[in-house]
């Protein structure tokens, strides 16, 4: 029970990892570097339902929306990680996509 519950909580704090990642370079190479990150949290999400169910996805949707919301919101200067443009959006509410597919996916 123990062991579940960590590696639960790993594939959570894999959620807040692969939005940092993702909100941090999906704008680095055009409309490629938001694919290449939309990509990676389909792989994330498909290992953490493939390795511990539900629990483990629904611990790696949570943590990666809410590291995402932080990230998109505005900085103490006003300044933005996700900016309000195309490119953000495709990856805030693509990965929102992304995520229900997965969810839509067997085991």
């Amino acid at each position: 029970m123990l062991k579940r519950a960590l590696y639960v909580l790993v594939l959570g704090l894999l959620g807040a990892l692969v939005a940092a990642i993702g909100a941090g370079s999906h704008r680095s190479t055009g409309y490629l570097g938001v694919a290449l990150a939309l990509t990676l949290v389909a792989c994330a999400g498909l290992f953490a339902k493939a390795w511990q169910s539900w629990a483990g996805f629904i611990a790696f949707a949570s943590l990666w929306v809410g590291a995402t919301v932080f990230f998109a919101g505005t900085g103490p200067g006003q300044s933005t990680l996700v900016a309000d443009d195309l490119k953000g959006h495709l990856w805030v509410y693509g990965g929102t996509v992304v995520l229900s597919v997965v969810a839509a996916l067997p085991r």
